[in-house]
């Protein structure tokens, strides 16, 4: 069965088509959340008719559930649960297919043979949270794509099992988001784990740079060019900060899907 993988944000509503038993990703869309007087019903209704349009290019409300056949939709979703279910809603009858909500959870296994370009043996990862659902579902799902992408974090394991530095994810949205993993490969059970040892959590480059803009004279679009630019230099610090608030990481990894605009 294919899997329509949508995360519903803040800001955007982002999906692609995943085909798993092929370990295959298709294009990643994305768009942006609409605002104004159009009812939630109505706005995902269209967010719902673009999703079928990348998905099956001249599809109709009539047509597209016959071609999605076999289709599941799988989210997650910080939006506010009106927008979330009026979406899920929407998808669900344009494509007629059943929706599968994706959680945070304290631990996912996974197997030998089902992370592409990877012979090493289990991987897992742990969730440090005592409850594990409390962790945003989107995190966890982010954390859970850098576990399966070991061409990122191979070469940090030593030959006795141990990573020297832990491994820090950034998620650039409308919130900037640093989670930090920690690494043991040394198990005798040809397990590598993946500890998740919390995060931060800041509000993103768009967020500051709106916020100086509407509270302080003088730091807005019509500022002095100088000004602008110590302005931008001055976000950037502190959204870097984060990444070294624990000390020096072996790796960094950045996704995200705003784009940073001065």
């Amino acid at each position: 069965m294919n899997h329509l993988l949508v995360d519903m944000g803040n800001t955007a509503v982002k999906w692609c088509l995943a085909q798993p038993n092929r370990q295959r990703l298709g294009p990643v869309y994305s768009v942006p959340w609409e605002s104004g007087a159009r009812s939630p019903k109505a706005m995902a209704t269209s967010m719902a008719m673009a999703i079928a349009q990348q998905v099956h290019p001249g599809s109709s409300a009539g047509s597209t559930g016959l071609q999605a056949r076999g289709l599941e939709l799988v989210y997650c979703s910080v939006a506010p649960p009106h927008q979330t279910e009026a979406l899920v809603a929407a998808v669900c009858n344009f494509f007629g297919c059943r929706a599968r909500q994706f959680l945070s959870q304290a631990k996912v296994t996974l197997s030998p043979g089902t992370v592409p370009a990877y012979s090493g043996g289990t991987l897992e990862l742990l969730n440090s949270y005592r409850t594990a659902r409390q962790l945003g579902s989107d995190r966890w799902a982010a954390l859970l794509g850098l576990v399966a992408s070991p061409r990122l974090w191979q070469g940090l394991i030593a030959a006795d099992g141990q990573a020297d530095a832990p491994v820090v994810l950034v998620s650039a949205g409308t919130a900037t988001v640093v989670d930090w993993l920690g690494i043991d490969a040394s198990s005798s059970q040809a397990t590598t784990r993946f500890y998740f040892q919390g995060g931060t959590i800041r509000p993103g480059y768009g967020l500051m740079a709106m916020a100086l803009n509407q509270s302080a004279a003088g730091l807005g679009p019509k500022s002095p060019v100088v000004t602008r630019r110590a302005v931008q230099a001055g976000i950037a610090q502190a959204e870097v900060s984060g990444v070294f608030s624990r000390g020096r990481p072996g790796l960094v990894a950045v996704h995200g899907a705003l784009p940073v605009s001065g």
